[in-house]
């Protein structure tokens, strides 16, 4: 209900952000004398990320506005972290602020200060390496990437067979054993992304496996079966579209499809998951595959595959005219239908 209305807030224009920005502070948790709760915070700093974003693209198309990125969301963060300095998840939003806004040696040495003194026990900890490992590899420095997680491994240096070695144990070992399972699921990514980093054609299916191999012997729910399977896909997605590195389309589609119909299968419509399957099948004028995989199974459609077959139909360009009357009809068909 709180973000709905948010989201409705949105057509007022400046002068009433000050009312949205109230919500957040009014929401946050009294806990004796001290106001806290760092979801809110998070929150709180978040949104004003989103309104500093909307004024930097429309000073961009008003050329004669001065250009600027988040520096409301980065003061309110700066506030925040003056007096809950202990928090990690907060300290990882303040480095992706940094990140989002170029600066990315300021966002290193968050990393290096916050994570110096953590313990690996600490709540939020593994995600804090796992997002600057993922940062130093999208900035296309292999090297330091790498360094980052023989550092999360508790091992020095970033080469040598044996060091190679105990660092993937040190790493299987808390992707099995860590009980919050987001925790588990940022060193299982680390993991994964150790062997993107080894290069090489089959590089991207290494690590692909390792998250599959994380789902398939790790006891988790739907939820957490369908973040693990979108963690899978962003990787190689980030890879081969953000990156330009070399993939084998053919293995990689098949492990695409996997993971879309364990997807469907846990009930949960992801758009992450479908964007990229379609992005996988740009260029390659197989729309039978695409209908087949999604549209044409032959059995009871889920509504989950109603809604695939909506955006199906207006996915390639002149495509809506020829689909938008059988979208109509089977709709129509679900509707009236008890399901």
């Amino acid at each position: 209900m709180v973000l709905g209305l948010l989201s409705l807030s949105s057509c007022f224009d400046n002068n009433h952000l000050w009312c949205r920005r109230r919500v957040f502070q009014q929401l946050r948790r009294q806990v004796g004398d001290q106001t806290y709760d760092e979801e809110w915070d998070m929150m709180a700093v978040t949104f004003e990320a989103v309104c500093s974003m909307k004024r930097y693209f429309y000073r961009r198309y008003r050329r004669d506005l001065d250009i600027y990125m988040f520096p409301s969301a980065i003061k309110l963060s700066r506030t925040v972290l003056s007096t809950e300095r202990d928090s990690l998840p907060l300290w990882g939003l303040h480095a992706r602020l940094e990140r989002a806004r170029g600066k990315l040696n300021d966002a290193r040495r968050v990393y290096e200060t916050v994570l110096s003194t953590a313990d690996d026990s600490s709540q939020g900890v593994a995600k804090l390496w796992w997002a600057w490992a993922e940062m130093e590899w999208l900035a296309g420095d292999d090297e330091r990437a790498r360094s980052v997680i023989f550092r999360a491994a508790g091992a020095g240096g970033s080469g040598g067979a044996m060091a190679l070695l105990r660092v993937n144990r040190a790493l299987e070992e808390k992707m099995r054993s860590v009980a919050n399972w987001k925790e588990r699921e940022a060193w299982a990514c680390l993991r994964a992304l150790l062997d993107v980093l080894a290069g090489g054609a089959h590089a991207i299916e290494d690590g692909m496996q390792i998250l599959e191999k994380y789902i398939q012997e790790v006891a988790l729910d739907a939820l957490q079966r369908e973040s693990a399977w979108t963690r899978m896909l962003l990787l190689e997605w980030k890879h081969a579209a953000q990156l330009r590195r070399q993939v084998r389309r053919g293995p990689v589609r098949k492990v695409v499809e996997r993971a879309l119909r364990e997807v469907e299968e846990g009930g949960g419509i992801n758009t992450i998951a479908l964007g990229v399957f379609l992005e996988g099948e740009k260029g390659e004028s197989v729309w039978g595959r695409v209908r087949a995989l999604l549209a044409e199974s032959g059995e009871e459609k889920s509504l989950v595959r109603r809604i695939w077959e909506v955006w199906l139909a207006n996915w390639k360009i002149g495509k809506w005219e020829e689909e938008r009357e059988r979208i109509r009809t089977s709709l129509g068909i679900a509707v009236n239908e008890d399901r």
